[in-house]
This record gives structure tokens, sequence and C-alpha cells, in this order.
């Protein structure tokens, strides 16, 4: 019938759909309904909720990818890449967090960017792992038939 998407296709196409819906919630009306009426944000914060929501527009799609770069990992059982990319998520988070502080960035902008580039960092290490085969294979243990005599 047609071209079958791909995963990481699917997985983009998906991220970018849920990074669209927070933005319903910036329209005047419901913005005002929302965030003034049900959460009681005072009106002066309401510029900085529209910034952080537009700054959040990709932060799903780069979380996508990174897992689709997990999963690739996690089908291989190469472990050490997941756990390698968990770490580069860390550090990249930590490290990107500091630099937008001492950038001068606005407090409601750093977590976006910071996390934007921790996943796009971490699925990208995932992802170098994989394609240079240094991830070490561990074994998945068989249960052997001796083991079934025990109860």
């Amino acid at each position: 019938r047609g071209r079958p998407y791909s995963v990481p296709r699917f997985a983009l196409i998906i991220g970018l759909v849920f990074g669209c819906l927070p933005l319903l919630f910036i329209l005047p009306y419901a913005a005002d309904f929302y965030y003034l009426g049900l959460q009681k944000c005072p009106p002066a914060l309401l510029g900085y909720v529209r910034e952080s929501a537009l700054a959040l527009l990709f932060h799903p799609a780069t979380i996508a990818l990174r897992a689709y770069q997990e999963g690739c990992a996690a089908r291989l059982r190469k472990s050490t890449a997941i756990l390698t990319g968990q770490g580069c998520l860390l550090a990249i988070l930590a490290v990107g967090s500091l630099a937008c502080l001492a950038l001068g960035l606005q407090g409601n902008l750093i977590p976006p960017v910071s996390f934007m580039a921790a996943n796009l960092g971490a699925g990208a290490a995932v992802w170098l792992l994989l394609k240079r085969g240094r991830a070490t294979r561990r074994p998945v243990p068989v249960q052997s038939d001796a083991a079934e005599g025990y109860e």
C-alpha cells in the first residue's frame, strides 16, 4: 500500500505531536482558564509560561530519538551502551545546566535547553557505541534442565 514508516521516523513524528500539545495551553483563552484560573499563576508570569512551552516544543522528539537508540541497544543486548548513554545524559544535563546558568540564560529556559542537549547527546553516544561495536555483548543466561529438579 504505501511505503512503510520506519521506527525512527515514527518516533520523531510522535515526539513532535506530543511537543505541540502543550502549545494548546498557551493560546489566550486556554492560558487564562488553565494557568490563571486552575493553577492560580500570577498574570505577570504568563509570559514566562509561554516561553517555556515554546522552548519545550522539541523535547518529546529528543526523548523519542534517545529512546529509539536505547531500544536498538537493548535489542542487541548491549547493556554497556545503554548505561553509557544514561551516564552521558546525566553528565550533559549537569554540565549543560551549569553552562546555561553561567551564560546568563533565563531560569525558565535552562531546563528545556539542558534536557534537549542531554537527550541528543545520550542518543548520539549510544548510536556511536552501537556503530563502532565497542559495547560488550552480554550473553543471556539459559536455564538448564538440571535446575528443574529443584523445587
